[in-house]
């Protein structure tokens, strides 16, 4: 008897287990479609496993939420424009390097167009990856893809201005303080590091900025 009173027990516990889900569903049927929709949402997130990618992704972004004030978005912005940005630096460096390597530029004019040639490369590679993933919420319908190019190229060219007189006094006070030709690379990146600030800061509130309709 004690054996079939636990069997009858136990039936009884899965028996249960299997009936609370339908309590759930019928209480989310009796919830207006929106409501709906967002419950069994929390729902289906409550079950994730705590490794999921969404799960870990929502809680990084709710604590940077709350320690920067709600300002996670544009702490996120920031932090891809550096990953992108640091990707198209290397890409620069390297071009600098290989025409550094190939040509041997020697004077203004040669250094001039190995740095011109490397930043429109790196500029270009720049502005695809943000275009479609740092300023995405800020690409707007009344502005075509060749337009933010444009508009793109108009804050970057200040950073080259600032690049190519900041690269170009690096490499010739070195050359002055050690009396040889010192690589291009040094005074390249030298000059990325200080034109990266100003280069966000007005693809932010210029190029990206919103569009009205004509």
């Amino acid at each position: 008897m004690a054996v079939i009173d636990a069997a009858e027990e136990d039936l009884l516990k899965r028996d249960a287990g299997r009936q609370r889900p339908q309590r759930f569903s019928a209480a989310y049927a009796a919830l207006p479609p929106d409501e709906g929709d967002a419950a069994a949402k929390v729902a289906g997130q409550a079950s994730m496993p705590p490794t999921a990618p969404a799960d870990w992704y929502a809680r990084l972004y709710h604590t940077i939420d709350v320690k920067s004030g709600g300002k996670a978005a544009e702490l996120v912005r920031i932090g891809q424009f550096l990953i992108v940005g640091g990707s198209a630096s290397v890409l620069n460096l390297a071009c600098v390097a290989l025409f550094d390597k190939v040509f041997h530029p020697t004077g203004v004019w040669p250094v001039f167009f190995v740095i011109l040639a490397a930043t429109e490369i790196s500029l270009l590679f720049n502005f695809i990856l943000n275009d479609r993933f740092t300023f995405r919420a800020f690409v707007s319908e009344h502005r075509t893809w060749l337009q933010r190019c444009i508009r793109f190229h108009g804050p970057a060219s200040l950073g080259f201005v600032l690049t190519l007189l900041i690269s170009n006094s690096v490499h010739q006070f070195v050359q002055l303080a050690h009396g040889k030709h010192p690589p291009l690379i040094v005074g390249q990146a030298i000059a990325i590091v200080i034109v990266t600030a100003v280069n966000f800061l007005m693809h932010r509130h210029w190029t990206y900025r919103e569009a009205k309709a004509a």
